[in-house]
C-alpha cells in the first residue's frame, strides 16, 4: 500500500507540474494583434469597379475545410476535433472553389482561411486558393493566431493561424485590419483574436467602395464583447456613409442577422448564446440588412451531429449590409447542403449607380 500511494502521489505530482506548465505556456505565448495595420492585395492591375453595371458578390465561411456534411464538433457536441485528412481539405476547398465559380462571383470574401493549422492537416489555404484564383487581386488578412490547445486530449485541436480572405475580378487598394474590442478577463485566452478589414475600391464613376470583411466572435467574450465589437463597426461605417461612398460590410455575423431565422427555421427553437438577434437597431441612417430573396435556406448548420435536412438545427448568421446608394438587385442563400462547409454561401448582385 505504501509504494502505491507513492506511485499514485508521483503520478499526481508530474500531473500538476505538467498542467501549471502548459498553463505557464498559454498565457506565456498569448498575444494580440495590432490595431490599423495596413494589409497590401497581391495587387493584379485590375480594372476598378464598373458603375451602371451588375457586380456579384459571395461570402462564404469554409469552415478550414474541415466541416463536410457528415462531420460533427466536439465543441457543438459532436464527435471530431480536426479535419480528417489533408485530402479531405483539399476537397472541401475545391467544392468551395467550384461552386463560387459556376456561380460567376466577381468578389469572394472567404473566413476561416487557415494558413496553418493542426485543424487543418496543416494545409496553406491561402496558398491554394491564391494559386486557383491567381488572375484576380487577392487579400488576406489575419484574423488570429493560437497557440496549441491541447483539448480533446485525445486528438487536440492544437495551433492555428487563420484569416478571412477577399479575391476579386476588380482592383483592390491597400486595406486596413481594425482590431476589435475582446476580452481582458483571465479567460481571455478563449477569445481569440477578431478584426475586420476595411478595403477601398475604386469605382469609375470617380467615387469609392468601401468593402468591411468580418468574422465576428462567436464562443467567446460575452454579451458585452459583441455588443463593444458591433457599436465599434457601426460607429466606423457611420463615418464612411457620412462621406457619401459607397459601403457593403459581409461576412459570418455570429448573430441571427434577419433577428427570426433561430425560429423560423428551427421546430425546436432553441438558443445559443452565439447566435442572439443581430441588433439592426443599431445599424447606422443610411445602411440596411440586405434581405434574401429565399429565407427558409439557412447559412449555418449546428455541428452537434452530420447534417439531416429538416432536423438539424440551421440558423442565418452570414449575409450583407449595404449602404442606401448602392443599388441591390438580388440575393440569395445558395443551398450547398452544407457539403463543404458548415455554411452556405450567400451571393449578391448590385450596381453601383
Amino acid at each position: 500500500m505504501h509504494t502505491f500511494l507513492k506511485v499514485a502521489a508521483s503520478i499526481g505530482g508530474a500531473a500538476v507540474v505538467s498542467f501549471l506548465g502548459y498553463a505557464a505556456y498559454i498565457y506565456g505565448s498569448y498575444s494580440r494583434i495590432e490595431d490599423n495595420v495596413s494589409i497590401f492585395p497581391k495587387n493584379r492591375g485590375l480594372h476598378e469597379l464598373p458603375a451602371g453595371v451588375s457586380v456579384r458578390f459571395a461570402t462564404f465561411n469554409i469552415g478550414y475545410g474541415a466541416y463536410s456534411s457528415d462531420y460533427s464538433f466536439f465543441m457543438d457536441g459532436g464527435k471530431e476535433s480536426v479535419a480528417r485528412s489533408s485530402e479531405a481539405v483539399r476537397a472541401n476547398i475545391l467544392g468551395v472553389a467550384e461552386l463560387l465559380d459556376k456561380e460567376g462571383v466577381d468578389i469572394a470574401m472567404l473566413q476561416e482561411v487557415d494558413r496553418r493549422g493542426r485543424r487543418s492537416r496543416d494545409v496553406d489555404e491561402w496558398a491554394w486558393f491564391e494559386s486557383r484564383w491567381g488572375d484576380r487581386d487577392a487579400l488576406f488578412m489575419p484574423n488570429y493566431h493560437s497557440s496549441f490547445l491541447f483539448w480533446p486530449p485525445l486528438d487536440p485541436i492544437g495551433s492555428a493561424e487563420s484569416g478571412i480572405a477577399i479575391f476579386s475580378r476588380y482592383r483592390m487598394d491597400v486595406s486596413v485590419r481594425r482590431q476589435l474590442p475582446i476580452s481582458t478577463k483571465p479567460n481571455k485566452i478563449l477569445d481569440l483574436d477578431r478584426g475586420y478589414s476595411v478595403t477601398p475600391m475604386p469605382v469609375d464613376n470617380g467615387r469609392t467602395l468601401y468593402l468591411y470583411h468580418l468574422h465576428l466572435t462567436a464562443y467567446g467574450g460575452g454579451p458585452d464583447i459583441s455588443a463593444a465589437q458591433i457599436g465599434m463597426l457601426m460607429s466606423d461605417m457611420a463615418e464612411k456613409i457620412a462621406l457619401g461612398h459607397y459601403v457593403l460590410c459581409a461576412g459570418d455575423f455570429n448573430h441571427d442577422l434577419p433577428g427570426d431565422s433561430v425560429k423560423r427555421l428551427n421546430a425546436d427553437a432553441r438558443m445559443f448564446g452565439w447566435c442572439r438577434p443581430f441588433p439592426g437597431e443599431r445599424l447606422p441612417k443610411g445602411m440596411r440588412y440586405v434581405k434574401p430573396e429565399n429565407p427558409q435556406v439557412g447559412t449555418s448548420r449546428l455541428l452537434d451531429a452530420p447534417y439531416m435536412p429538416g432536423k438539424s438545427f440551421t440558423a442565418t448568421i452570414d449575409g450583407f449590409l449595404a449602404s442606401d446608394n448602392i443599388r441591390i438587385l438580388r440575393v440569395r442563400h445558395i443551398d450547398a447542403g452544407f457539403e463543404y462547409s458548415d455554411h452556405n454561401p450567400v451571393i449578391l448582385d448590385v450596381r453601383f449607380d
